[in-house]
C-alpha cells in the first residue's frame, strides 16, 4: 500500500511553496528539526518530494531553497563523522544525507542536465567535510559528481575528492568495495576531458588530481595509471 511517510512528505513538499516563511519555519522544518534524527524517515521522503515537485526544475524559488539549506544545517554532522558512526549511521539518516546530493537507493536522483547544481555548493561543502570520507559518502560523491554535479567546476570536485581520499579510515580496503576505485577513476578520466584546462591552471588543483590518480594506481585501478599520463602530455 502506500505509506504514510512517503505521504506525509509530499504533503510538506506542497505546502512549503504555499505557506509563509515564518509559517513553514514553525509547522514544518522546527518541528523536523528539534526531533531530529528521529525525524529522518520523514526528512528524506520530504527531501525526496522538493525534488521533484521544484528542484529538478529549471528555476527553483528563493523559499524552496531556503527549506532546502535549513534542513541541510541540521541533518549534515557538524563535525566529520568518526569510527562506528561513520560506518554505521541510521539508514534513514543516510538516505536523507544522500538526497542532499540528490542521491537516492545508489541512483543519481537528478542528471548531468540539470543546471541548477551551483545554488548549493556550500551544502555540498558542508556535506563533504562531514560525511565524504565514509564509504557510503564516498561512493555518494562519485555518483553525484558523474551526475548532478557535471555542471560544476572541476577543479571543485578535484577538490572534495582529495579531501575525502585524505580522511579516509581503512585505505586498504576501501576501494575494492562495490568496485568504488573503479567508479572514481571514471569520473577522473571524465573531469580530465571536460576540464583538463582549467585543473593545468590551479597548481592545487592538478597536484590533488594527480594524487588521487596515484592512490587509485597504488590499489590496482588501470584506468587511474592511464589518465595520470595524461598530465604530462
Amino acid at each position: 500500500g502506500y505509506d504514510w511517510v512517503v505521504f506525509l512528505g509530499e504533503w510538506l513538499a506542497t505546502f512549503s511553496n504555499v505557506l509563509t516563511p515564518d509559517e513553514v519555519e514553525q509547522l514544518i522544518t522546527d518541528p523536523l528539526r528539534t526531533s531530529w534524527p528521529a525525524t529522518a524517515a520523514i526528512t528524506s521522503e520530504f527531501l525526496n518530494a522538493l525534488t521533484f515537485q521544484y528542484v529538478a526544475e529549471p528555476t527553483i524559488a528563493d523559499q524552496i531553497l531556503s527549506v532546502w539549506r535549513a534542513i541541510a544545517a541540521w541533518a549534515i554532522p557538524t563535525e566529520p563523522l568518526r569510527g562506528y558512526s561513520a560506518k554505521w549511521l541510521p539508514q534513514d539518516q543516510e538516505a536523507a544525507l544522500k538526497l542532499l546530493l540528490h542521491v537516492r537507493y545508489g541512483r543519481a536522483v537528478l542528471t548531468r542536465y540539470w543546471n541548477r547544481a551551483s545554488d548549493f555548493v556550500e551544502i555540498y561543502d558542508a556535506w563533504v567535510k562531514a560525511v565524504g570520507h565514509t564509504a557510503w559518502g564516498f561512493r555518494t560523491l562519485v555518483r553525484f559528481a558523474s551526475a548532478a554535479g557535471a555542471t560544476l567546476d572541476p577543479v571543485k570536485i578535484v577538490h572534495w575528492i582529495h579531501h575525502a581520499i585524505r580522511k579516509i579510515e581503512e585505505p586498504d580496503t576501501f576501494w575494492s568495495e562495490e568496485q568504488v576505485g573503479t567508479a572514481t577513476a571514471e569520473l577522473l578520466a571524465s573531469l580530465w576531458s571536460r576540464g583538463a584546462a582549467e585543473i593545468r591552471e590551479d597548481a592545487g588543483s592538478l597536484r590533488e588530481f594527480a594524487a588521487i590518480c596515484d592512490e587509485l594506481a597504488r590499489a590496482g585501478v588501470p584506468l587511474a595509471a592511464k589518465v595520470r599520463a595524461e598530465l604530462s602530455r
